[in-house]
């Protein structure tokens, strides 16, 4: 088998260098716009210049807005802070009337009252008490009732009185002291007085008239009750005593067996 040669290769040195690429000189334009796709672009930059105007114009609007409504908000604040004051004067205006009923009140019921005062030795206290006046009967109202009704029965409003319907009034003298007893010692009052009187109402009447002095614990209710289930009736009349003394006025109560004072005078 023959052998052929081997070629040799150039040196490195010896290859040809390449040349450098020399421009065109037609250069690659960039391929024409056209004028549809140009006047899509400008309607574009329009159409975000719009949206950057409405964008502003909505900002400067919210801003307004916020303005008008904090103008809105510190006018509520200023109506309310008003009628908050309203009311505080209000209601100081009412509180100062009812302290001043109140007080109109007290004052009343204190020129209606009784002062009482007692004295040891040297010391008084005083004391304000309310005082009631009623009518029980005494040994002497059923013969005077007698007197009146028994012979026939009266009239007085369409209404006929039979001597029977005072009944209760036959009393004697024990049964009266043990009403003033028991008015005591039930807490009534502290103490009381009678007088006898005659007098004129719905029918001719003879009998004691109490006084009794009491503090403000005294139930008139109670009082009213104790007093028909002590005498067995259901009727009863009670002043209650509006003046700032305990002296009976002149007038009001009948007191036909009481002394004239002229009777006592010096040379009478």
């Amino acid at each position: 088998m023959s052998s052929q040669p081997r070629k040799r290769s150039k040196p490195k040195s010896q290859l040809p260098k390449p040349q450098p690429r020399q421009a065109s000189s037609n250069p690659i334009s960039p391929p024409p716009v056209s004028s549809a796709r140009s006047e899509d672009i400008r309607v574009g930059a329009y159409l975000w210049r719009i949206l950057d105007v409405s964008l502003l114009l909505a900002v400067i609007t919210f801003a307004f807005w916020i303005g008008g409504l904090n103008t809105q908000v510190a006018e509520q604040k200023e109506k309310l802070k008003d009628i908050e004051s309203k009311a505080t004067n209000d209601f100081k205006d009412l509180s100062a009337k009812i302290k001043s009923d109140i007080k109109e009140i007290e004052t009343q019921i204190t020129n209606g009252g009784i002062l009482a005062r007692r004295y040891q030795g040297d010391q008084s206290d005083l004391h304000r008490r309310r005082q009631f006046q009623f009518m029980t009967p005494s040994a002497e109202t059923w013969a005077s009732k007698e007197s009146f009704y028994n012979a026939s029965p009266a009239q007085n409003g369409g209404q006929t009185i039979y001597i029977e319907d005072f009944r209760w009034q036959q009393v004697a003298e024990a049964r009266i002291e043990e009403f003033g007893r028991e008015i005591i010692s039930k807490g009534f009052t502290k103490g009381w007085r009678r007088y006898p009187y005659a007098g004129q109402g719905r029918y001719r009447d003879v009998g004691w008239w109490w006084v009794v002095t009491v503090d403000d614990s005294f139930n008139v209710d109670r009082f009213v009750d104790y007093y028909r289930q002590f005498w067995g009736t259901n009727e009863m009349y009670v002043e209650e005593f509006e003046a700032r003394s305990d002296v009976m006025p002149d007038g009001v109560i009948p007191h036909p067996v009481l002394p004239n004072e002229s009777t006592h005078l010096p040379g009478k």
